[in-house]
């Protein structure tokens, strides 16, 4: 992975910029919800390619100056009109960097490919090993649907885990009772990276299904702000339904025994 330079003096743009920028670490989380502010509409008539109907316009910045108001501090940035198809603004979009908990919208996105909203997904031990309780307890079973809502949410691990080992045993037409959580996350992550690659994210790759670090140096995922921008594009435009939940503050939902979860979103700018 390519080495950061040292940052240069701040760079700056105007307020209604300055709303839609994304740090990688925090602020790059929220990606989804900015690009919900961009859109005016999703759908077009044209078949093409899915490179093809996702790849960002080559335009560097927009017709409209921004007036110089707010420093931006990221070390990389990007912000993309899905409607018009115009980089509004971009710094270091290629550059390669760990996705964190992004890396949860690729794990919806080929999850859905591989369960429908009713299909059951029940909450084993290996799910519950990740890092990060989110309230999910062992032997819960849960609609594809409200786990998908409740882990992107809540930026679930156990949830993560859960969803893709189930997705993963689905590809692996095994049964669930001897299903290897090993072997489906191994299939489910491959499926991330051929998706990553159909997609012409050419600056990303997955070692796991929730973000979290593998080790001390090495995350579980890496990716550029362009490529986000891609993905981002083509879950808006294909499959917007599996996003729905996130720009709930609140999200009330219950797992198949009626018992109620309350869940905080984790992105603080869905109050707004």
């Amino acid at each position: 992975m390519p080495e950061n330079n040292s940052e240069q003096e701040p760079r700056f743009i105007s307020e209604r910029g300055a709303r839609m920028i994304f740090h990688p670490a925090s602020v790059f989380v929220f990606l989804g919800i900015a690009l919900f502010l961009a859109v005016g509409s999703l759908w077009y008539g044209k078949e093409q390619t899915k490179a093809e109907k996702i790849a960002p316009t080559a335009i560097a910045t927009t017709s409209t100056p921004f007036t110089l108001t707010t420093p931006i501090f990221a070390k990389a940035a990007y912000v993309y009109d899905v409607a018009t198809g115009e980089v509004i603004y971009s710094r270091n979009a290629e550059l390669q960097l760990p996705l964190a908990s992004l890396t949860k919208l690729m794990t919806a996105l080929v999850a859905s490919g591989k369960l429908a909203d009713s299909d059951t997904v029940t909450i084993n031990t290996n799910a519950l090993q990740e890092d990060g309780a989110s309230g999910l307890s062992e032997g819960e079973r849960w609609s594809f649907k409200k786990l998908l809502g409740f882990t992107l949410v809540a930026s679930s691990n156990d949830g993560a885990h859960a969803l893709a080992s189930a997705a993963g045993a689905i590809e692996l037409l095994t049964p669930p009772a001897q299903a290897s959580d090993k072997q489906n996350m191994d299939t489910f992550i491959a499926s991330m990276n051929t998706e990553a690659k159909q997609l012409g994210m050419s600056q990303t790759y997955f070692l796991n299904a929730t973000g979290l670090d593998e080790s001390i140096g090495q995350s579980g995922a890496y990716g550029s702000a362009d490529d986000v921008a891609r993905l981002m594009t083509y879950i808006l435009k294909t499959k917007p339904e599996i996003i729905s939940a996130t720009p709930s503050p609140i999200l009330w939902t219950n797992d198949q025994n009626g018992e109620q979860k309350k869940v905080k979103n984790t992105n603080t700018r869905s109050e707004e």
